[in-house]
């Protein structure tokens, strides 16, 4: 065939990891049960733990929020794990913003509904 190439869908794609932010409190409470969960599913050792992957029920749960902190919508994922931990960066220019840390989630699938 010639001509323009087109492109057509044949099934649901989506960018199967998600970033997020976290304020890091004094306590690293946050960081301290991402690295759990991390190590639940890989090992000190580097075994790879695949039941602890969550494979079929949706367990992590995003609200969409506005400006009045009302929730709009919700994206449920489907087998979410922490990927990984984006390391801080601390410098003398960031004196006056607070510490946060980035995870990096991974998932099989989502939904998304209205509130």
């Amino acid at each position: 065939m010639y001509g323009t190439i087109r492109q057509y869908p044949y099934r649901r794609l989506y960018n199967d990891q998600i970033v997020m932010t976290f304020p890091l409190e004094n306590s690293q409470e946050t960081r301290a049960n991402v690295e759990e969960w991390m190590d639940s599913i890989i090992t000190y050792t580097e075994d790879i733990v695949p039941a602890n992957i969550p494979a079929g029920d949706y367990n992590m749960f995003i609200l969409m929020l506005d400006q009045n902190d009302n929730p709009t919508g919700q994206y449920s994922l489907k087998g979410a794990y922490p990927f990984s931990i984006i390391p801080a960066n601390y410098g003398y220019g960031m004196l006056n913003e607070y510490a946060k840390i980035q995870i990096t989630y991974n998932y099989r699938n989502y939904k998304f509904e209205l509130i």
